[in-house]
This record gives C-alpha cells, structure tokens and sequence, in this order.
C-alpha cells in the first residue's frame, strides 16, 4: 500500500487475516492517501496499536505519514509474540464526567505510557526485539521504511528460507 502513497491507519490483530502460509492485510474503510485532505481521517484508529501521532492534539490528520502504519504494525507484531500489547490502555480518569471525557483521559494516558515508558517486549528473541523497538520508536523519523523492515525480517530467516527471496 506505501509503494501506492496510500496509508491504512488502523493495523491491528484484527485488522489482519491469517492464511496457511501468509497473513493479509484488510478493512482499508480509514486508509487515506498521503499528503491529502480528507475529512475522514480524524480519528482513524485503534487505541492500543495506534502511534502517539495519532492522537496528539493539534496535529492535522492529512500531516500522518508512513510510520503511523510502521508504529501499529510493531504493536501488532508484538502482540502476536508475546500475547499482551507492547503499552497497557490507562483506566479512564476517575473524576471524567462523561463518556468523551473518559475516552479523552484513555487516549492522553495511553500516549502519555508511550513516550515515557518502553514497549513490553518480555520474553522476545534479541533479533526480533530489535525489530519491534525500531517499529516503537517513539519518533517517526526513527522506524525508518518498510522495505528496511522488512530486510530485516528476511535477515533473520535461515539460509534455507523459501521466504527470504520472496
């Protein structure tokens, strides 16, 4: 999708459907092009997978670019590994008066644990651990692409690898 300037927004486990031998990517409803307005793309994503980006107040949706898609990749990649998401989403503030409020203390919590604390990444391979942080990185500018991700990936596949020329 990146080699098409389009962006999906929202990658999540659910998000990705697995097959014998390969997992696809679907629900592109709140993929947009980048570098274009659209309406609709405030708002598109999930709490939990989504990139501290995504949710900080004041940025322009049309301004998301491709790491947005690197950062919920990682979360879902490490979620896949270790069972648990790489950041907890925060209880909503006890003194939150209504719904909105409530969800707006989740979001402000939940990017408030990601750009203070690190993923949790228990119990992950070093070489796939280093992947992920890459993938986390709290800057975009530092998950670099997904071609180089996904190098990396092949990198670390044996020799034998069907998978590694593909």
């Amino acid at each position: 999708t990146h080699s098409n300037r389009l962006i999906h927004q929202d990658i999540k486990p659910a998000n990705v459907m697995r097959f014998s031998r390969h997992s696809v990517l679907v629900d592109f409803g709140g993929a947009s092009f980048v570098h274009i307005q659209d309406p609709g793309d405030a708002g598109v994503y999930t709490l939990g997978y989504c990139a501290p980006e995504q949710i900080e107040e004041g940025v322009d949706p049309s301004k998301h670019e491709y790491p947005i898609d690197l950062f919920a990749a990682g979360a879902t990649l490490a979620y896949a590994a270790t069972g648990i998401m790489p950041w907890q989403i925060p209880n909503p503030s006890s003194d939150a008066k209504n719904e909105r409020e409530a969800i707006n203390s989740m979001r402000k919590g939940f990017r408030e644990a990601v750009l203070t604390s690190d993923p949790n990444l228990f119990g992950i391979d070093p070489g796939v651990e280093k992947i992920l942080k890459t993938l986390l990185a709290r800057d975009p500018k530092e998950r670099g692409s997904a071609e180089k991700v996904l190098k990396s990936i092949k990198d670390l596949l044996p020799e034998n690898s069907a998978r590694k020329n593909e």
